[in-house]
């Protein structure tokens, strides 16, 4: 493009053709220049490049004047259109990316803990989450009342911490009397092992060495 041979009495549509190639010209170098380096950035300062290009060879020629035509005939270019809607999607990119980290800092929080529901809706919300992720899920069924689930309570707890890449889960059944009435539960604790929405394994009262051998089992 040589812009420093236009001459003053330049016709509007060899501006306009010499406006569609800068924007043509600095999308392409923009592209291939982002796919080199592998990078993502925002493309607002290809409009500072775009800009300078055509301020730097118009002013050159001292004529504001023709300058000021052609940036008005740039900005109707559809290239300015391709430029706004790609501005739009780093945008909406960067949003969904930030609720995707804000997410996995929240599940990391939640691992290697026991997690305590105490709503059907948190009890229900825990279980998708681990059928989603086909996480294995145990649930301590267990009441403020019952003095073996408080002497079995620190080591459930020292196995969730050992054990992140499973869900534990603990439900108080004078809470969540409707779930603890679903799943038939009669005695506590009762250890529920369940993997895609299905119980695979139950063991049932206050004992260390079943439950960390059933845990290593579903885990094989």
């Amino acid at each position: 493009m040589d812009w420093l041979g236009l001459r003053d009495n330049v016709c509007p549509l060899t501006l306009r053709r010499l406006a569609a190639q800068a924007t043509v010209y600095s999308l392409w170098w923009e592209r291939n220049n982002r796919l080199h380096n592998s990078i993502s950035t925002p493309v607002s300062h290809t409009f500072k490049k775009i800009d300078r290009l055509v301020r730097n060879s118009i002013i050159a020629r001292k004529n504001l004047k023709k300058f000021s035509n052609l940036m008005r005939l740039w900005l109707k270019c559809p290239g300015i259109l391709y430029l706004k809607k790609e501005e739009e999607k780093h945008k909406q990119n960067t949003k969904r990316q930030s609720r995707s980290v804000e997410r996995k800092r929240k599940m990391a929080g939640e691992e290697g803990q026991v997690i305590a529901c105490h709503t059907v809706e948190a009890w229900n919300e825990q279980l998708q989450k681990g059928n989603d992720s086909k996480t294995l899920v145990v649930v301590d069924f267990t009441a403020s009342w019952c003095g073996p689930c408080r002497f079995i309570a620190p080591f459930f707890a020292d196995l969730a911490k050992k054990l992140p890449n499973v869900m534990f889960l603990k439900v108080d059944i004078d809470e969540l009397k409707s779930v603890a009435s679903d799943w038939a539960i009669e005695s506590m604790p009762t250890f529920m092992f369940m993997k895609e929405g299905k119980i695979v394994d139950k063991v049932v009262g206050a004992k260390k060495d079943e439950l960390q051998s059933t845990i290593a089992k579903h885990l094989a």
